[in-house]
């Protein structure tokens, strides 16, 4: 995963797989419209993809909490 800081915002870029258990597919249909979008428009790459989640405000934080749980396999929390 990598971050980049700019005024008033960060992007995560993270590299996801598709969805391999139920957990997981109730986790990506938790995203907020803009998730979705993105999940839906990720850079193609091998079984998943590549996400650019431009994070401007504190309500992006649930999306980002999804995309850090599908990566680590682990429960986050904003």
């Amino acid at each position: 995963m990598y971050l980049f800081f700019e005024k008033g915002s960060f992007t995560m870029m993270l590299k996801l797989n598709e969805p391999k258990n139920e957990k997981e597919i109730v986790l990506l249909n938790g995203l907020s419209k803009k998730g979705k979008s993105y999940w839906e428009n990720k850079y193609p790459c091998g079984s998943g993809g590549w996400i650019h989640y431009r994070i401007e405000k504190k309500e992006n934080l649930a999306d980002a909490a999804v995309f850090l749980s599908m990566r680590t396999k682990k429960d986050v929390l904003f």
